[in-house]
Parts: structure tokens; C-alpha cells; sequence
């Protein structure tokens, strides 16, 4: 089955998806470790462009993947563009829907409780969606740092991750104690037309 506007349509059923456990929970300590331990942070990056003063320094750790076109740091892309294969033959089996099999952007973002962000899209394309994994090897729900979206709180919660057209305004709340480690989680954006091609040839 191939990548069809009506066929998405058609099976659109809800908004979001909620995938747990998708990363093992043995690997997610060492994902965490490598990727903290990468050189290539950048600290001041944003979820909103914007003049307002105030929230033009709601920063918070980034690191780019794939943006622009351009693979940023070759190894990572490779790990996580078999993620990406694995989660669209996933969700392609429970839900017999075909999500988009181009990357148009792959970031990681680091987040504290002093991690204050606006809500915001992915990308303007509805035919567009996204693709986010939650890194943190360990975390108390407790503690709050809910992903908010259509007016819905998830949790978030170790190896989960949550699959949503990008056009629709979300946003990851910062936590309601002090954190001792980072909430990671790696956004990948997926698009119909546009960005890194994977190959899906054998549907």
C-alpha cells in the first residue's frame, strides 16, 4: 500500500496516538548516556520564532539530526532512521494506515523544570506528521512534564511515543519539581513530498 491523500483521509480516525514501550527499556539508559554525552548541543533553542521578548528566551537544549536537507550527524541519523521504519511498519500493521515515508526534520530536545515553552505546530502541511519519542530512561509521572495536545494530557512516560499530524498545536509541559537529569525526546517529522526519502519499496 502505497502513500495516498484519500486513502489518510479516509482513515483518519483520531487525532493522536499513543504507542508505550516502543523503545525497549533496556536501551534507553544508554541512548541517554550517548546522547548526552555528544558534543553537538545547541542551548538555545526555541519551539516558537517569535519577537515577543519574554518567550524568545524560553530556550531549552536542542540537537539537529536532519534539518534543511542535510544530515547534521550521520551516525544518529542511521540509528534513527531505522526508529522511523520501525514505527511507520507498526503503525501501518495496528491501524493499516500509511504514514508519510519522508523526513523533513529529525531534532532532539532537552528538557528541565525550568523549561518553559509555548504551544506551537510542527510543520503547516496536515499531510504532515509527527513522530515523538521519549528518550528519558526514567521518570515519575509524578512529577508532571505532560505532553498537551488537542486539550489532552500524556504522560510522559519512559520508551512511549506519541504519533500526531504536525499541523495540529501541542506542547510538552516543564515538571512541577526539580529535575537531577534531562527529559530527552527526539521529534521526527514526516512529510508526503519533501525531505530524506526512506524506502518502502517492497509494499
Amino acid at each position: 500500500m502505497c502513500y495516498n491523500e484519500n486513502i489518510m483521509e479516509q482513515k483518519r480516525l483520531k487525532n493522536f496516538y499513543v504507542v508505550d514501550d516502543f523503545i525497549n527499556q533496556r536501551d534507553l539508559l544508554p541512548l541517554y548516556n550517548r546522547l548526552t554525552d555528544t558534543p553537538s548541543w545547541k542551548i538555545n533553542k526555541v519551539s516558537n520564532n517569535t519577537d515577543n521578548v519574554e518567550k524568545k528566551y524560553q530556550t531549552f537544549p536542542g540537537m539537529y539530526i536532519y534539518e534543511d536537507g542535510q544530515v547534521l550527524n550521520p551516525y544518529l541519523f542511521g540509528y534513527f532512521e531505522c526508529l522511523t521504519r520501525q514505527c511507520i511498519n507498526k503503525f501501518f500493521e495496528e491501524q493499516q494506515f500509511e504514514l508519510p515515508t519522508k523526513i523533513w526534520r529529525m531534532h532532539i530536545g532537552a528538557k528541565n523544570d525550568w523549561s518553559e515553552t509555548g504551544f506551537h505546530s510542527d510543520h503547516v502541511d496536515p499531510n504532515a506528521w509527527t513522530i515523538l519519542s521519549i528518550f528519558t530512561p526514567f521518570f515519575n509521572t509524578e512529577q508532571g512534564g505532560e505532553f498537551i495536545i488537542q486539550d489532552e494530557k500524556v504522560a510522559h512516560k519512559p520508551g512511549r511515543t506519541i504519533i500526531f499530524p504536525s499541523n495540529i498545536p501541542h506542547n510538552g509541559l516543564k515538571t512541577t519539581s526539580k529535575l537531577d537529569y534531562w527529559k530527552l525526546a527526539l521529534t521526527t517529522i514526516l512529510h508526503p513530498t519533501q525531505g530524506f526519502s526512506l524506502d518502502f519499496n517492497f509494499r
